[in-house]
């Protein structure tokens, strides 16, 4: 009987977060007067833009601080807080993204002849479960990130753009969920554009 107990009790602390994100609002989908084009589901992030003949290969690209269209949590909680993520992320697509393309794309912080802008239209920090580090953070409540995000040439033309949700879990903060994300899926991305 004690050991069904336990079993019951473990089962309820699982499902807990997730019942409580699932009450949240929906998430933000993408924000087309932000990125001025129509994006369709991506094969790398969740929505994805190439403009047609696009080719990014030997360009260097500015990427932006990211702007924040999203409420400050009440309660902050992990290893990232609301006002670190504009250049966190910034620093993330910088270090992280270029390398995918076998460096044909340059990624800079203060130069190049196309711009990358981002927005965050959400963030929810990890729940007080999921920032306590146990098991039950895998479920749900580890934390989630959604941007947007384009890439213009110097007459303002949109070569590029995306739109992802990042979800975190307690054994991939946020933090190296978006360095990983940084990384793969849009390094994967740019890099399709470098032909």
């Amino acid at each position: 009987m004690r050991k069904l107990g336990l079993i019951t009790i473990l089962f309820a602390s699982m499902a807990l977060p997730a019942a409580l994100q699932a009450k949240g609002k929906d998430s933000p989908g993408p924000d087309k007067d932000f990125l001025g084009v129509d994006t369709q589901k991506g094969k790398y992030l969740d929505q994805e833009y190439v403009a047609s003949g696009a080719d990014l290969s030997g360009k260097t690209i500015r990427v932006e601080k990211f702007e924040m269209k999203c409420e400050r949590p009440e309660k902050e909680k992990g290893d990232l807080s609301w006002k670190e993520i504009p250049g966190f992320m910034q620093e993330a697509i910088v270090e992280n993204a270029a390398d995918r393309s076998g460096g044909s794309i340059k990624l800079s912080k203060s130069s190049g002849s196309y711009t990358l802008r981002g927005q965050v239209t959400e963030f929810r920090p990890p729940s007080e479960g999921a920032s306590w580090g146990g098991w039950i953070g895998e479920a749900a409540g580890s934390g989630t990130i959604v941007f947007d995000f384009k890439v213009t040439d110097a007459s303002g033309k949109v070569v590029l753009a995306g739109h992802h949700k990042l979800l975190a879990r307690a054994s991939d903060s946020v933090r190296r969920r978006m360095e990983n994300v940084a990384g793969d899926e849009l390094g994967h991305l740019l890099a399709a554009a470098a032909k």
